[in-house]
């Protein structure tokens, strides 16, 4: 979210309000649409086209609706469905967990990606992550933050290659949330760490910056 003087504010300040009262599901379709509208948009231009990350809040996958009207959204734009990764957060606590899990395989057989985020910090144990159809497990920042501080070792830095080890024997790409620094990201990398994101690369950016990226890959320049 974008305050009156350009500053960005963290979801984790807003979102457990919308959670609470209901309104997460209303904010949730509305972002799906905008990013497929915004799809749309860049195809027609000739940009080059990258998965996007969709929140799916706990109070939506109960819907046994949901599928129908994801899809309804997504193809009333064209849009690939590869396209649309939908990213569940660890630390939602879901009552029926093999419901989750059908409505989790019932999108990838629609072909949509899934993520889990804030891998780490929340409620799921190793047998539920055998179950779920993965494609990303991304690590929470808490983790992140404890490499390259000096202590050669420490136990963030064993839980993170632990983690790391095991979405690779899963067949589950990972991604480190919150890198910081250029020691984080070479730990990272030599550890086979898929993605990164964090202000090492980049802080957050508007829509506008993130086209304007866009138009120098079409372009061709670096």
């Amino acid at each position: 979210m974008v305050l009156q003087g350009g500053d960005i504010l963290s979801p984790k300040y807003f979102v457990p309000q919308f959670e609470t009262d209901g309104t997460i599901d209303i904010i949730d379709r509305y972002v799906l649409r905008q990013v497929c509208k915004k799809f749309k948009e860049w195809k027609e231009l000739g940009y080059p086209l990258y998965p996007i990350s969709c929140n799916l809040s706990r109070h939506q996958i109960s819907r046994p609706d949901l599928i129908y009207i994801l899809c309804d959204i997504v193809d009333e734009y064209g849009v690939d469905h590869s396209l649309i990764d939908f990213e569940i957060t660890e630390s939602a606590d879901f009552a029926d967990v093999q419901y989750l899990i059908k409505v989790l395989k019932d999108l990838k057989a629609e072909g949509f990606k899934i993520s889990m985020d804030d891998f780490g910090t929340g409620y799921s144990s190793m047998a539920l992550l055998k179950d779920m159809p993965l494609d990303i497990i991304k690590i929470d920042k808490s983790f992140i933050d404890g490499i390259a501080t000096g202590e050669p070792n420490n136990k963030d830095m064993l839980m993170t290659q632990d983690i790391l080890a095991m979405s690779r024997h899963l067949g589950i790409r990972s991604l480190a949330e919150g890198v910081e620094t250029f020691e984080q990201k070479e730990y990272l990398r030599e550890w086979g760490c898929h993605y990164i994101q964090g202000y090492y690369y980049s802080k957050p950016i508007p829509i506008t910056g993130y086209e304007y990226l866009l138009k120098k890959i079409m372009l061709g320049q670096s």
